[in-house]
């Protein structure tokens, strides 16, 4: 008996942790409530270098509030297996929009007129160097990275 104890309490109080959780994550750093845009296709392809911003609504991440972070796309999957099977050339693009101008407006619209805060092209090393939180506005260690409108 003393050793189903022993064996229950150790399988209990061990802490497992899964190596495969790498949730993508945006860190608000603004005085305004912004939300993110991936540039996916229907199947959640992600579409590069097309630039373009598509209808699909459920393609917005949950509103992000100034000074929070949330995690808006992965968690379960390594990101190696989600560029290998829906990143085909190696980079995605993220659109950051003030919530507001989408309150405002469709993607549609938003598209059209282009009226986005700020678009990162993120590759896996991008992402890998900053630990899966990308930031917004840019800090210092985003300068390489691609942006528009430019990293300044």
């Amino acid at each position: 008996m003393r050793k189903l104890i022993l064996i229950l309490f150790l399988a209990t109080s061990c802490e497992i942790k899964m190596d495969n959780d790498f949730p993508l994550s945006v860190s608000n750093n603004s005085e305004t409530s912004i939300n993110v845009y991936f540039n996916t296709d229907q199947n959640f392809q992600y579409i590069y270098p097309d630039s373009t911003i598509t209808n699909f609504e459920n393609r917005i991440s949950e509103k992000i509030l100034p000074s929070q972070i949330i995690a808006v796309s992965g968690g379960s999957s390594h990101w190696e297996s989600i560029f290998e099977i829906n990143v085909p050339n190696d980079t995605l693009s993220m659109f950051i929009i003030n919530s507001d101008t989408l309150n405002l407006y469709n993607l549609g619209e938003i598209g059209s007129t282009y009226n986005i805060l700020k678009r990162y092209d993120l590759s896996l090393s991008n992402l890998k160097d900053l630990d899966f939180i990308v930031s917004y506005p840019p800090t210092l260690e985003m300068e390489n990275i691609r942006q528009y409108p430019e990293f300044e």
